[in-house]
């Protein structure tokens, strides 16, 4: 179901008001302090149905709308309660390469060239009263959900002319002109963005970009942030993240601030982290620290849930080069095959771990009081690397 949000404003903008209008001089009536604005609005819903299935990561659509006079460029959408979700960015580079001329003032983007673009792409320029529907995949844990929305506006009341987006200077995709393999981008024209514009789906930039995306040179405009709430309906029964987080907490002994919360549908359950230890929180009516579990990144348990498997990279040798599976001939701990990466975006030995496999193994790197990171690479993909704090990895039997 759709659910408009509640804005907050800004804590400076909080703070002031309170102040002001909690002054009082002598017999003076207490000055009237009008409610801060909230210029954007954000609404949240599962791309399929009217409720989000508990403790899944399903495509979802974030609605953000333009509720001032001017025009404003949204960048960056913060789970402030679900922290274990990631940001949510509307501005990044993509694949390719941008290449100005000067003579024409046009940017031409070559989607072939092997390499990310050097300038962003923002995907959430808003005029007034605009609406975009940013799709994305998320696991929302909480009935009310608390974002923050980072944006930035122009100076001045948008009249239909590019002028009036100042700060930004933007370039937009060059109507009815070829796109591949390069793409024109040319000086805003409200009539070219009345059409490009109706694209209001659109993803996150990178690797590729909406046809809405937008280049923004120089973007030097001050960010603010808004808070909004947003109401959440899971199907069936849901061991919903606010009992969690205070249960978590009463166990721990602990606040709920004191605690982190991630939910795993492989492990079934909350992953606890309380200082210095972590523990799977499974039922509502648990009254002690459940299996432990080591330090892990979250982003783990979320890819877990979302892939066929992920790939923990365990050693530094690489043999080959391309696509195809080669095995390196040992076993992790005796069970679990080790494979050479592709020698390109991955170098070194991997194994792979699944839904299947997930507790098991987790618990071998507790037991081994190893350590796992995250490694990032190309436009967001990720490994996992263990570490071994004092000692080395189990050694390679020698080859036959």
């Amino acid at each position: 179901m759709w659910r408009r949000s509640r804005g907050r404003a800004s804590l400076f903008a909080v703070a002031l008001a309170v102040g002001v209008g909690g002054a009082r001089c002598g017999g003076a009536s207490p000055v009237e302090v009008p409610k801060p604005v909230t210029a954007v609005s954000l609404m949240l819903s599962p791309e399929k149905g009217r409720e989000f299935p508990f403790g899944q990561v399903v495509p979802a659509i974030f609605t953000l709308e333009n509720l001032s006079d001017r025009a404003m460029v949204v960048c960056r959408i913060q789970p402030v309660t679900n922290r274990s979700e990631e940001p949510i960015g509307l501005a990044g580079t993509v694949y390719g390469s941008l290449a100005k001329d000067d003579k024409t003032d046009t940017y031409s983007h070559n989607v072939m060239s092997q390499r990310a673009t050097q300038l962003p792409f923002y995907v959430a320029l808003l005029l007034p009263k605009q609406k975009v529907c940013v799709t994305c995949r998320y696991r929302p844990l909480f009935t009310t959900e608390r974002f923050s929305v980072s944006y930035a506006t122009a100076k001045a009341k948008y009249d239909g002319t590019a002028q009036s987006l100042a700060p930004f200077t933007v370039y937009v995709l060059k109507t009815g002109a070829s796109r591949s393999p390069r793409m024109a981008y040319e000086p805003f024209r409200q009539a070219a963005w009345q059409e490009l514009s109706k694209a209001r789906h659109v993803s996150p930039p990178g690797p590729g970009v909406s046809t809405r995306g937008v280049l923004i040179p120089d973007f030097r405009a001050a960010l603010r942030a808004e808070e909004h709430e947003v109401s959440v309906e899971f199907t069936g029964q849901a061991f919903g993240a606010e009992k969690a987080l205070a249960l978590a907490a009463k166990i721990a002994k602990a606040t709920p601030q004191q605690i982190d919360l991630a939910y795993s549908a492989a492990l079934g359950g909350y992953v606890v982290a309380a200082g210095d230890s972590a523990w799977l929180l499974s039922r509502p009516d648990q009254d002690a620290p459940g299996k432990p579990l080591g330090r892990l990144p979250v982003e783990l348990l979320r890819d877990v849930d979302t892939q066929r498997d992920v790939r923990i990279r365990v050693g530094d040798k690489q043999e080959g080069f391309g696509p195809d599976r080669r095995l390196a001939g040992w076993k992790l701990w005796g069970a679990y095959p080790v494979e050479y990466g592709d020698g390109m975006y991955t170098r070194g030995e991997f194994v792979r771990i699944d839904k299947t496999n997930l507790a098991a193994f987790l618990e071998q790197v507790r037991k081994s009081k190893f350590a796992l990171k995250t490694y990032r690479y190309y436009f967001g993909s990720r490994y996992f690397i263990l570490q071994a704090p004092k000692k080395r990895l189990p050694a390679r039997p020698p080859r036959p």
